[in-house]
């Protein structure tokens, strides 16, 4: 077994410590460096600040990325570079893991590299919508090319760029 074939068996398990498998595989494939925290945490580094990620239920969200200037991320030390958790209970098939994965890094990625080129007169909402809007563009570009993805998830995906796309499109003027 290899590849998405594996990654899918490791999340039919209950136990978060082997669904951590599924995503130590993807970040081997990508080539990212991560360092084994707790059986649910694993850290990399992002522009030399400590990203965490780890599973978590969030409802009928697929992943989340929360950098570290909010409260939630400070119940965890170290986590300079904010959290990425992915929830077990909607990531089924590997596919949706690397989209959600993939897309959730985006998120932290581009904030550590490029937050302070944003104008500081942007407001939160428009820089969400921004980095929305990259995130999904990005998702855009790879699910059409990635196995075992949800038709449900592809579909949010969908739908979810071209609201950002709409939005930022009609509002990217707040930026200059």
């Amino acid at each position: 077994m290899r590849g998405g074939d594996e990654i899918n068996a490791y999340l039919e398990s209950n136990d978060l410590s082997v669904k951590m498998e599924a995503v130590k595989m993807i970040l081997d494939a990508a080539g990212i460096e991560y360092e084994e925290c707790k059986d649910n945490l694993l850290m990399i580094t992002v522009n030399d600040l400590v990203v965490g990620i780890m599973w978590e239920d969030l409802g009928e969200n697929y992943g989340d990325f929360t950098p570290s200037i909010f409260k939630d991320t400070k119940k965890i030390k170290n986590l300079k570079g904010g959290l990425i958790r992915l929830n077990p209970n909607k990531l089924k098939r590997g596919g949706d893991l690397f989209m959600t994965l993939g897309h959730e890094l985006v998120h932290a990625y581009h904030p550590l590299y490029h937050w302070d080129t944003m104008k500081t007169k942007a407001t939160i909402s428009v820089k969400r919508t921004f980095t929305e809007y990259i995130a999904y563009t990005w998702s855009m570009i790879f699910v059409k090319n990635v196995s075992y993805v949800s038709q449900s998830h592809i579909n949010d995906i969908t739908i979810n760029y071209y609201h950002y796309k709409q939005k930022w499109m009609t509002r990217g003027e707040w930026f200059c």
